[in-house]
């Protein structure tokens, strides 16, 4: 029997093919029904964005984790149907073309957050974490 056959691989983040991804991003699947607007989020793209934990962004992160806040997620920006106003048709031709131009994500899929290799992990598009992301290896 080959012995190699049973043998575990280290993750080598030089030899990996991996999306970049970044805080603010809008990403995509085709699982996901209609075109919602997923975005994804990080830890330490949120504290440098956020007024609060400016003064502290490295404790703010090591806190957030400690109480099991994930590093890295998605979320799904809701909508509605509303009535015709001034610049709706407009907004909504923008709201499809970054849709159109959006990363578009597969199960399965490693990618690069923060110099984080993750694996996409595709949910329902809900607009509870739409498109998670399974810690692979640390920057």
């Amino acid at each position: 029997m080959d012995s190699t056959r049973w043998r575990t691989w280290k993750i080598n983040p030089d030899n990996v093919i991996a999306v970049e991804l970044k805080h603010g991003q809008q990403v995509k699947a085709k699982e996901f029904k209609y075109e919602p607007k997923v975005t994804v989020y990080t830890l330490v793209g949120f504290a440098k964005e956020s007024s609060d934990v400016l003064d502290d962004v490295d404790k703010y992160i090591k806190s957030s984790i400690e109480k099991g806040h994930t590093q890295f997620t998605t979320i799904n920006t809701g909508f509605s149907i509303t009535a015709n106003y001034p610049g709706k048709e407009e907004k909504m031709a923008k709201d499809h073309e970054d849709y159109e131009n959006a990363t578009e994500l597969y199960n399965g899929q490693t990618v690069r957050i923060e110099g984080t290799l993750c694996e996409v992990e595709i949910g329902d598009g809900s607009c509870e974490a739409p498109i998670k992301f399974k810690i692979l290896e640390f920057a």
